[in-house]
């Protein structure tokens, strides 16, 4: 379970989180949505504890991360980030093994039980083909299901997801997102930031809203993404229709008229566009 009670964060003067309180259940996956700058990647670094917040508290199942090793919050929750830059070009199964490092002291060899571990992720993730290739030769939906199987290796009960889907095309974006469903159904709590609202409608069980740092609203997918509160986060009219196939949320954006006078302000050879 991931808990954060009124918490505040900031830096060089300006203010990134704002009171946030939010948890999140185990078999729960929450989907974190708002603009860019909103704060998501922040909350994100504050729960796996590469960030320390101003006020407030961060706790994974019970225990305080502020007041926790930093292996102690790995064997609690994994992360797979938006992208891995590796100091070195290691095979797949290395990187995926990886997962393991929380469990172990420096130079510690590899045990049976983690080597069941990474070939289950490993399977898990239909990476098993790519266990023997260096990291840097796969695809980017390859290298993130890769980063998936190594979250899954790690073996802890909270998952948080940083943009998982960032630059894949449509079908590593679904692969990605029913991972993520067979996760939370083995009782992971789950946690990612999502910029594809529709994607977000579809497997999350509930969206967080953050705007200017704030959480402005949180709920169930149909109650969230509403146009009101869609607009006044992301500053563009939007129409919500339910898809006639997963039968969830479909969010249509439209034409900003603030938007389309600023881009005919900075190219003056550009006309406007008729509105909608």
């Amino acid at each position: 379970m991931i808990e954060l009670d009124d918490v505040w964060f900031g830096f060089d003067g300006t203010t990134v989180l704002e009171g946030v309180s939010l948890s999140v259940a185990d078999g729960e996956f929450i989907g974190l949505i708002g603009p860019n700058g909103a704060g998501k990647t922040t909350m994100i670094r504050l729960i796996n504890g590469s960030l320390r917040q101003d006020a407030g508290t961060v706790i994974i199942d019970g225990a305080e991360v502020s007041e926790l090793a930093s292996k102690a919050v790995s064997r609690r929750v994994a992360v797979v980030p938006q992208e891995t830059h590796l100091s070195f070009d290691f095979p797949v199964q290395t990187v995926v093994a990886m997962g393991r490092n929380p469990y172990k002291s420096r130079f510690d060899r590899m045990r049976p039980s983690d080597r069941t571990r990474v070939e289950a992720a490993l399977d898990q993730t239909a990476t098993t083909e790519f266990a023997d290739r260096p990291f840097s030769e796969l695809s980017g939906g390859e290298q993130k299901r890769v980063l998936v199987a190594r979250a899954i290796a790690q073996s802890t009960p909270n998952l948080l997801l940083d943009e998982p889907t960032g630059g894949l095309d449509i079908n590593h974006q679904i692969a990605v997102f029913e991972l993520a469903r067979q996760l939370k159904a083995d009782g992971k709590a789950l946690l990612a930031a999502v910029h594809d609202l529709n994607l977000a409608a579809r497997y999350c069980d509930r969206l967080a809203l953050l705007h200017d740092g704030m959480i402005i609203a949180i709920g169930t997918p149909e109650a969230v993404l509403e146009p009101d509160i869609l607009d006044t986060a992301y500053g563009i009219s939007t129409t919500v229709l339910t898809n006639p196939v997963t039968d969830t949320p479909m969010v249509v954006p439209r034409s900003s008229s603030s938007a389309i006078e600023e881009i005919s302000t900075d190219n003056p050879e550009i006309p406007p566009f008729p509105e909608d």
